[in-house]
């Protein structure tokens, strides 16, 4: 006969079992969904149940979903917060056992999560709330209908979320420090292309699909303050095709997101363009083109703004700060290589005029 302190030693021999098999698969993984599937996958065989791994992208608007089944078949999937029905779970920021019978109707009905177990979950929140602000987003580790009696009860899927959370913060750490890495990567490289020519047309050349790239963005454009009117007169060959056959664009002093920048000497963030007072959607009419998002700063140059750079329509999430900070590191070396450009450009014009009455002079022709 088992006695308790050995039903106990082997869960304890059993759950070192699956620790160590994460510890040897999670060692050499740093991307967060790649550390999410192997956890759902592993769970899922050990405890021979349904296992569910949800993390939620860094703003919140969605989860990313994990659904391995006993034999180890795996679905990935993308709900709502409303679809995932996770935020009460992670809220509570304990274990739970959940019965469905005491779900809302309305909840059951929309949730995704709930469509799967017949009687009840076993959840707790990852990462493990602790003194130090997390890294890693919000989300959860479930189990669905879980053997009461199996592997996997309320202490060790407790002490699997505290096992999984410093992985899971080294794996965001990683991409932070290598986001970084390539974006003063590419600062580096466009500051030395910037400062290594006097052409314009090379400037923004050797501007655009850098900076696009980097910004993960539709478009990147960039206006002038014309020194005479105040107008911003955008460059042509940055516009895009839907630009060609119009005249060039100008706003007028202090009109839409570029006006107010330059205006106000500030750099702005929108999300939602037309929900956004200060946005002139002519442009868009004119062009056909439609603007979604846009995040602007102003070309300085000491206290002087020459113009405004914008990066249009981000193509995957919102733009954030950290866009904002690239962009104001471009800025800098940009706007300083488009006045030296200027300088340069007049400098040659003066040199010829001045050429032009010498010769003139020496001819005979002067009048």
């Amino acid at each position: 006969m088992i006695s308790g302190t050995d039903y106990m030693d082997m869960d304890k021999r059993q759950g070192q079992t699956l620790w160590q098999k994460l510890a040897a698969e999670l060692v050499g993984i740093y991307d967060a969904h790649g550390i999410c599937a192997v956890v759902a996958y592993e769970l899922a065989v050990y405890s021979q149940t349904t296992a569910v791994v949800g993390i939620s992208d860094p703003l919140g608007k969605y989860y990313d979903v994990w659904v391995c089944e006993s034999d180890g078949r795996t679905e990935q999937h993308r709900w709502s917060k409303e679809q995932a029905s996770f935020d009460p779970i992670i809220n509570a920021g304990v274990v739970i056992y959940h019965e469905k019978f005491t779900v809302p109707p309305s909840e059951l009905v929309r949730s995704e999560l709930w469509q799967l177990p017949r009687d009840a979950i076993l959840a707790v929140p990852i990462p493990v709330r602790s003194n130090y602000e997390p890294v890693t987003p919000p989300g959860l580790i479930c189990l669905i209908d879980p053997d009461t009696d199996g592997p996997i009860n309320t202490d060790s899927i407790a002490e699997l979320a505290i096992f999984i959370t410093p992985v899971l913060d080294r794996a965001y750490l990683r991409q932070k420090v290598d986001r970084q890495e390539i974006e003063f990567a590419v600062v580096s490289d466009i500051s030395y292309a910037l400062t290594s020519t006097l052409s314009l047309q090379k400037i923004y050349r050797q501007l655009i699909d850098p900076v696009r790239r980097t910004l993960n963005v539709g478009s990147i454009s960039v206006g002038l303050i014309d020194p005479d009117t105040g107008e911003i007169i955008f460059v042509d060959m940055l516009m895009g095709a839907l630009f060609a056959d119009l005249p060039p664009l100008r706003l007028k002093p202090g009109q839409g997101i570029a006006g107010w920048v330059a205006e106000h000497r500030e750099p702005v963030i929108i999300n939602d363009a037309y929900k956004d007072a200060r946005f002139y959607s002519g442009v868009d009419r004119q062009s056909g083109f439609l603007t979604e998002s846009m995040a602007c700063i102003p070309l300085q140059v000491e206290e002087r703004v020459i113009g405004v750079m914008q990066a249009i329509n981000k193509k995957n999430g919102e733009f954030n700060q950290n866009d904002l900070r690239l962009m104001q590191a471009i800025g800098g070396p940009l706007a300083a290589a488009i006045e030296n450009a200027r300088l340069h450009a007049a400098a040659l014009a003066e040199k010829r005029r001045i050429e032009t009455i010498f010769t003139s002079m020496s001819e005979g022709l002067l009048t």
